[in-house]
């Protein structure tokens, strides 16, 4: 295995630096067998024997690029490295002393002794080097920076690709003054200098100990609980810790970071790591025909990174931006991977338009991921939000039907419990005209329609933390309905993995939600935004508490009056039971629903929601108040 082909200083530099080091172990090996005895070495040839070997064993350095010198290469992989090269140099000068004494009958290189005792002596000459190199050149490169003490928290793998981030960002490696890393074995030993410690209960010792400027925390194999924990304690220090993450989370097998301070999106999630197709997942996906709709949203996008990743035959992506579905399309194409990717920049709502692409290909899977997120503005343009995420879903799944899909997925969201908005009533609606299609009687084979029901995503629908956010640059006092409080948020990798998984099992009719795991409490929300922004907790918390009130989850994720939750056997991803059915035909509801919306009568469409769903509460004062009067 050679090295990368950068180094800290010019190979042949190095070079000459490795010549004089064998030229000078084999002189000392000739001292050393001659009892130093200078009479016995005027007549025994060691000049031009030791510059034959050195030349020789400087040769294998060069073949093997032992004399680039990586930025991340440890003490360990340098002994490995120059052990390789010493190897290789035995065998070469072998062969030439073998080829020397039979064909020419010469004897230039030195005596086996000499060689066994110079390669020795090598082993160590070029390992003080390449330390004191390392040492000296990052220390004289870097002498008109300001001195910082860094901390390196890091699993073992990822420890050496954290020192060669350190340094591409500038950092000089002298700046390190020790590692913690909670699955080390032993702890007290060094790398390259800095101590490593292991004992998670030391990490404010350690920074007061080595006082830490700056602490660098790598995510590679962290979990959020440790995460959390470790941001927690540099701020408890009064240290805003950075995090390196990967530069291009398309590629999975890139392997590059870059750093970034930590914020409070960081704080809250860990990125689900995309996998490449597993022997179950790559039989489902696999030469199968898959469609996704809002292809070019954030989460549409997310949906196509991972999906790309199973090796389905061939993608179909749709959305109305041509922006969007342009940049998507050369992501996917950058990544060189097997599958076919067929662009359309079309409006779903546009029945004919997409009973073409569904002519034309022939989808076997269908994400509905075209839905409207943001509750206030589509209570503004309460009618495009219906068309959006009623009737298209209408439009598509009866094309489902129609063209034999094998399965259609709706992407709905938390919006859709207990909705107080039209965009979370119209979100209940499809969930409701989707399970409606999937229980029509049929005697051949049909579609199965289900439903994944995701949390608040991350830059999607997080409008509740770029609210907490917001209040907290501005000042404003934050109103908290009870102390206890807890909210969950999610990634969008997280969500799509979910997504993935969930139209694998099902057989039709759920609706599955993703469970909820390390929550947070929304008054340590706001606090850690404050803290992650760099500033003191100077805003007011009026925290409303009523004894007999009981902390109550932010935007659950089903309703307990009306849903029951069943765990599935995969960790973390849930199935609800309705506990009702409805006593009405939906077909007949979407007809009705499709007159309200042509009378753009936005009155009539609330009472029309307050119909078909009891539990809609509209937190529209205006239209509350206009129910009341009449």
């Amino acid at each position: 295995m050679t090295k990368p082909s950068h180094s800290l200083l010019p190979g042949w530099m190095v070079l000459a630096l490795d010549f004089l080091v064998f030229f000078h172990a084999s002189i000392l090996s000739y001292f050393a067998i001659s009892d130093f005895n200078f009479s016995l070495l005027a007549s025994s040839g060691f000049l031009a024997g030791g510059i034959l070997f050195a030349t020789i064993a400087t040769f294998s350095c060069y073949l093997l690029k032992n004399h680039l010198l990586s930025a991340d290469d440890n003490l360990v992989q340098e002994v490995l490295s120059i052990l390789r090269t010493l190897i290789v140099s035995t065998v070469m000068i072998a062969i030439f002393s073998f080829v020397d004494r039979l064909i020419f009958g010469l004897s230039l290189l030195p005596g086996s002794r000499v060689i066994s005792i110079g390669l020795g002596v090598s082993l160590f000459g070029l390992t003080f080097t390449r330390m004191a190199l390392r040492q000296g050149v990052d220390y004289l490169s870097q002498t008109h920076q300001v001195q910082k003490n860094i901390l390196i928290i890091a699993h073992n793998a990822s420890q050496a690709m954290s020192r060669r981030v350190l340094k591409n960002a500038g950092f000089p490696l002298h700046f390190i003054q020790a590692y913690v890393s909670e699955n080390f074995t032993e702890s007290g030993r060094k790398i390259l200098g800095p101590p490593i410690y292991e004992n998670l209960d030391e990490l404010h010792k350690v920074i007061a100990r080595h006082k830490i400027t700056e602490v660098f925390i790598s995510e590679e194999g962290l979990s959020l609980e440790e995460k959390r924990t470790y941001i927690n304690a540099c701020l408890q220090n009064g240290i805003h810790p950075s995090l390196l993450t990967p530069s291009n989370e398309w590629d999975i097998n890139e392997g590059e970071y870059v750093l970034k301070k930590a914020v409070i999106e960081d704080y809250l999630t860990q990125e689900a790591p995309v996998e490449k197709a597993t022997s179950s997942k790559k039989h489902f996906f696999s030469n199968k025909t898959v469609m996704i709709t809002a292809a070019g949203s954030k989460l549409g996008s997310e949906l196509c990174r991972q999906l790309i990743y199973q090796n389905p035959a061939h993608i179909i992506i749709i959305d109305r931006s041509e922006a969007a579905i342009a940049d998507l399309s050369f992501r996917i194409k950058q990544l060189k991977l097997k599958s076919h990717v067929t662009t359309a920049v079309i409006d779903i709502r546009n029945k004919g338009r997409v009973r073409a692409l569904f002519e034309a290909h022939r989808p076997e899977l269908v994400y509905h991921a075209a839905l409207f997120h943001d509750p206030a503005m589509m209570e503004v343009y309460a009618e495009e939000a219906v068309r959006a995420n009623v009737l298209t879903t209408k439009n598509l799944s009866e094309l489902a039907l129609e063209y034999d899909v094998e399965k259609f997925i709706l992407i709905s969201s938390h919006q859709a419990v207990n909705p107080t908005e039209i965009i979370g009533a119209s979100k209940k609606l499809a969930e409701m005209y989707v399970k409606y299609k999937n229980d029509l009687p049929s005697f051949a084979p049909k579609t199965q329609f289900m439903t994944v029901r995701h949390g608040e995503v991350l830059g999607v629908n997080d409008q509740s933390l770029q609210k907490i956010k917001s209040e907290v640059r501005n000042g404003d006092t934050i109103n908290i309905h009870h102390p206890d409080t807890t909210h969950q948020y999610f990634t969008s990798s997280q969500t799509c993995k979910f997504i993935l998984t969930a139209s694998q099992i099902g057989k039709g009719g759920e609706i599955y939600t993703m469970e909820k795991n390390s929550p947070i409490k929304l008054v340590e929300l706001v606090k850690k935004t404050v803290q992650l922004n760099e500033g003191k907790i100077s805003t007011e918390l009026k925290v409303h508490y009523n004894k007999h009130l009981q902390p109550k989850e932010a935007f659950p994720l089903f309703d307990e009056r009306s849903e029951k939750l069943k765990r599935t056997h995969v960790p973390q991803l849930t199935r609800l039971q309705p506990l009702t059915e409805n006593n009405f035909d939906i077909s007949e509801k979407i007809d009705e629903l499709e007159d309200i919306l042509k009378n753009q009568d936005t009155l009539t469409l609330h009472k029309f929601f307050k119909s078909v769903i009891p539990a809609f509460v509209s937190d529209n004062n205006f239209v509350e108040l206009s129910n009341r009067l009449n």
